[in-house]
């Protein structure tokens, strides 16, 4: 059978249309409906990230693999590549985490968006707080000032403090995570 009888029978055009299918995924990729990537860009070092994705792929191991990162340290453990310890296991779209990077890089985290609205439980003294949505601070700690004792931008040392006049943290933003030291336990919702 020479290639124009084989390309006119059906396993022929099966084939064809195999090809077809196979050659535009991998142009093109495959994403499902209502799924996402959501890449973070990581500065050279410490800052508070979170993602607004429930990764498909929820490791924390295979997130961070192969990234320049020297340690993630979570509401409830940590990941250390170098030492190969994570009692951290899996990511959370609902806290945030703070990550140490030797040089600068990017994960990407492909998954659902979290659906909204959410609760965060805050407990007095320290807290990682994520960014579930972009918000304007003072309307997602609108109630709770008097809780609150300041919030910080790890990276940019922008700091928020009931009191403050102005303050150069304005906004919560996806892929960023925040300090939040508070005066007693409450709860925010995005």
């Amino acid at each position: 059978m020479n290639a124009n009888d084989f390309l006119e029978s059906k396993n022929g055009r099966m084939t064809l249309i195999l090809i077809l299918c196979v050659s535009l995924f991998l142009l093109f990729g495959f994403y499902a409906e209502g799924q996402t990537t959501h890449t973070i860009s990581l500065s050279k070092g410490y800052q508070m990230i979170s993602s607004n994705i429930i990764p498909e792929d929820d490791s924390i191991h295979h997130i961070f693999a192969g990234k320049p990162v020297e340690i993630v340290i979570g509401k409830n453990g940590v990941y250390w590549q170098r030492g190969n310890v994570n009692t951290i296991h899996t990511w959370n779209s609902t806290q945030a985490y703070k990550v140490k990077a030797n040089e600068p890089c990017t994960i990407e985290l492909y998954g659902n968006i979290v659906q909204l609205p959410q609760t965060i439980q805050i407990k007095a003294g320290y807290n990682y707080l994520p960014a579930l949505r972009n918000i304007k601070l003072v309307d997602l700690v609108q109630g709770y000032e008097d809780n609150i004792i300041m919030i910080v931008d790890m990276l940019t040392l922008a700091l928020w403090m009931p009191d403050m006049y102005t303050s150069p943290l304005e906004n919560i933003t996806v892929g960023k995570g925040y300090i939040l030291l508070a005066l007693s336990p409450f709860t925010l919702t995005f």
